[in-house]
């Protein structure tokens, strides 16, 4: 997936912006069965991971913050990227889960069913956080600089 993503965004031009109207069409439906798929497998009595929620995703959260206004100023001179770009990372994404679910599926026991369950509960706080937050992220520093726009497909250069 991600080496389809590089490939498409060097190609450029009319193909990107086909594919990527097709892929908007199914993600949501595709995330939503693999949600309702990798669920089944969670125990949600689990007290450990109930336990271990508030930390994880605390640090989580502050960890992205703080990497992304240390990436932005460490891209200042490269890359427009926006200074609050943290809060874009927040939400979780369904690659971790698949991970997880892998991880159960190969290794199973308590250990992997205890990561499983702390994964799926953080995923669903870091998902309503990141709805929450992702705004925050398109907020400009300065009030004269122009609007973060995403283009896809486009094909040139910013």
């Amino acid at each position: 997936g991600l080496a389809c993503g590089v490939t498409l965004a060097v190609v450029g031009g009319r193909q990107v912006s086909l594919v990527f109207r097709a892929l908007s069409k199914t993600e949501r439906p595709v995330y939503l069965t693999l949600l309702f798929l990798i669920g089944a497998h969670v125990s949600p009595v689990d007290w450990q991971a109930w336990l271990m929620l508030p930390g994880f995703v605390a640090l989580r959260f502050l960890g992205k913050v703080v990497g992304g206004r240390l990436a932005a100023r460490a891209g200042a001179g490269t890359l427009r990227l926006p200074p609050q770009l943290g809060y874009a990372l927040i939400a979780q994404g369904g690659v971790s889960l698949c991970v997880l679910i892998e991880y159960l599926r190969l290794v199973s026991g308590p250990t992997a069913q205890l990561l499983l369950d702390e994964g799926v509960l953080a995923a669903i706080v870091n998902e309503a956080l990141g709805a929450r937050s992702f705004p925050k992220s398109l907020q400009n520093a300065a009030p004269d600089a122009p609007a973060l726009a995403l283009e896809v497909g486009r094909g040139e250069a910013p």
